[in-house]
């Protein structure tokens, strides 16, 4: 490219010399010089001259007024000049008023020139800027460095996540120019991430060909989203792809999934599989439909989010590290005789069929090793009762989440809820409690979870249970001595004060252990729902604490964040 055609006001002198002359908005013209492809310092004829004026400009006007009267005016007393006195004074205030607009003309013009030369460095700037581009190292780095360096823009979303703005990445890094663009399009790890979507593959039927043409024979990220009963050619791709699959969100229908049944035994790099309620089972469902997975030698994670499942069986437990999905209350200690490598598991309580007899004694199960983050959760009126005092014991649980719909009834807590706490409470670092039973029980529980850094108590605390986090007379056992962050959600049947009482026990308790400063609660997050309101003057005096080296958080509980069990996101 010629260089006089970054910019049209650029005269070409001879061949060593470019010049370019930009106005500075003052009369005065900048000169530019590049003289074999070196820029020399900008050189301005009348600069000296201009500079010069200026300051002696600003020199006269601020030169000092001389008042023919400064001895009167210091004077405190009223004093009536004479006729002559008069004059001058007038005339003084006549030369003041000069020198005002003097320096208000002045003042203007150099802002006037500041502003043009702003505009002006940023087209100096940009000139640099687009040669600076030219010889930019990126320019020298390898194709392979250069394509490593693009896989580094791949999206990090779950599979459930992907839309058609996943793909934006890699399109872009495909339009900056042909160098790049060639790198892009032998980088198949760039195109791995394919969205399918059934109403856009009706009028984009390419775009997805596409990109699996230029993923090459890279293990695929799917998210495949089709409520229509079935589809042939989605079927037949969908199958064609199954040795790809690595991450894969299939929400389809029931007849779509049987269409997939040749994929079993075909999945060798499959790592994760989310199954979206579209897919909803019956008791009628053919049961071989979770068997499409069971052959899949890398599979880790399984998500189903659906109300029921046939068999979960047939699901390969030996292998998984992390499962989300329904379990039948009476199978819950099941899964983990069955899943030993479980790290995280996300059960949802599905509804007991038949026939189903709940256990009189606990099964002796040995200790699991390897979970450590536990989700129950249940809104079901019929789960009347769950079985955690039948779960076996978790010695190295960090996260456990506990939340039931206010409508079922926990029976005989002191036997199914505490146990669970004594036998895996000891490591637990962070615990979200939202099950209806009464401050006594749940004090019990909390003794057994001296590790507990954040504590979420979810539409049950009260004025009871909050007095037990109070620091107790020396003489008896703290409870939660390592509390670091505490969050009270839901409706809000406690006082302020008793929440202002913690934080001052707290704050005297880690004034007292200097060796240990971690102890120190720092945070505290009131999550009323949107249409419970907090007392303003309550309000006023907890917000202080932001003041002192604390964090008070008042707002309304973000439910969905809640339910998808994103704590960051909701405090």
């Amino acid at each position: 490219m010629d260089i006089s055609e970054l910019n049209p006001t650029m005269t070409e002198v001879d061949d060593d010399c470019v010049l370019n002359r930009m106005s500075v908005g003052v009369g005065h013209d900048v000169t530019i010089s590049t003289r074999e492809g070196v820029a020399t310092t900008p050189v301005n004829r009348d600069e000296d001259d201009f500079f010069e004026g200026l300051s002696a400009r600003i020199s006269d006007l601020r030169r000092p007024l001389v008042s023919p009267l400064e001895h009167l005016l210091e004077n405190t007393t009223r004093y009536l000049p004479t006729p002559v006195e008069e004059t001058q004074i007038r005339h003084a205030i006549s030369e003041a008023s000069v020198r005002l607009s003097e320096i208000d003309r002045t003042a203007v013009q150099i802002q006037r020139l500041l502003r043009d030369l702003e505009r002006e460095r940023a087209n100096v700037q940009e000139f640099a800027n687009k040669h600076r581009v030219l010889v930019a190292p990126v320019w020298e780095l390898p194709p392979e460095i250069l394509s490593y360096i693009f896989t580094l823009a791949l999206p990090l979303s779950p599979p459930s996540e992907l839309s058609r703005r996943t793909l934006r990445p890699a399109l872009v890094l495909a339009h900056v120019n042909q160098h790049w663009r060639n790198v892009a399009l032998t980088t198949p790890q760039l195109w791995t991430t394919i969205h399918i979507d059934a109403p856009t593959l009706q009028h984009e039927p390419c775009m997805p060909r596409l990109l699996i043409k230029r993923s090459g024979d890279c293990p695929l990220t799917l998210h495949v989203r089709h409520h229509a009963p079935y589809s042939e050619e989605t079927a037949e791709l969908l199958v064609s792809l199954s040795p790809r699959w690595e991450h894969v969100a299939l929400d389809i229908s029931v007849v779509m999934m049987e269409g997939l049944s040749r994929i079993q035994g075909h999945l060798p790099s499959l790592r994760s599989i989310e199954i979206k309620a579209a897919l909803r089972w019956t008791d009628d469902t053919p049961r071989a439909h979770l068997g499409f997975f069971s052959n899949a030698p890398l599979l880790r994670h399984i998500a189903i989010a659906s109300p029921f499942i046939p068999d979960y069986r047939i699901l390969p437990w030996h292998q998984l590290t992390s499962y989300d999905g329904p379990v039948s209350v009476v199978d819950i200690p099941r899964i983990f005789e069955l899943g030993q490598r479980l790290q995280e598991c996300f059960i949802q309580p599905m509804r007991m069929t038949p026939g189903q007899i709940f256990p009189t004694e606990p099964p002796e199960a040995p200790a699991h090793s390897t979970l450590t983050s536990l989700h129950l959760s249940t809104g079901l009126l019929y789960n009347l009762f769950m079985q955690v005092h039948h779960l076996p014991q978790f010695p190295n649980l960090r996260r456990l989440f506990m939340y039931y719909d206010k409508r079922v009834i926990t029976a005989n807590p002191a036997q199914t809820l505490v146990p669970l706490f004594a036998k895996s409470g000891a490591q637990l670092e962070e615990l979200t409690f939202g099950v209806s039973t009464d401050a006594s029980t749940i004090r019990t529980c909390l003794s057994h979870t001296p590790e507990l850094k954040v504590l979420q108590i979810h539409r049950v605390a009260c004025d009871a249970l909050l007095k037990f986090l109070t620091f107790p007379p020396e003489d008896e056992t703290p409870l939660l001595p390592k509390l670091e962050t505490l969050r009270l959600s839901g409706k809000v049947y406690f006082q302020a004060r008793i929440v202002i009482k913690i934080i001052h026990a707290r704050w005297a308790q880690s004034e007292e252990d200097r060796q240990h400063p971690h102890k120190r609660l720092k945070s505290v997050a009131i999550l009323p729902p949107r249409h419970d309101k907090f007392e303003p003057e309550a309000r006023k005096e907890l917000l202080a604490f932001n003041e002192q080296d604390f964090t008070v958080v008042i707002k309304p509980l973000d439910r969905a964040a809640f339910r998808n069990r994103t704590p960051s996101s909701y405090c």
